[in-house]
C-alpha cells in the first residue's frame, strides 16, 4: 500500500518535472530567437 503511493508520488513527480523542464527549454528557445 505505501509503496504504491510512493511510486505513485514519483512518477507524478517525474511527470511535473518533465513538463516544466519542456516549458522553460520552449522559454529558452523563444529568448533565443529574441535575441
Amino acid at each position: 500500500m505505501l509503496k504504491a503511493m510512493l511510486l505513485h508520488v514519483m512518477s507524478c513527480n517525474v511527470f511535473y518535472f518533465e513538463i516544466h523542464f519542456l516549458l522553460i527549454n520552449e522559454l529558452l528557445m523563444a529568448l533565443n530567437i529574441l535575441v
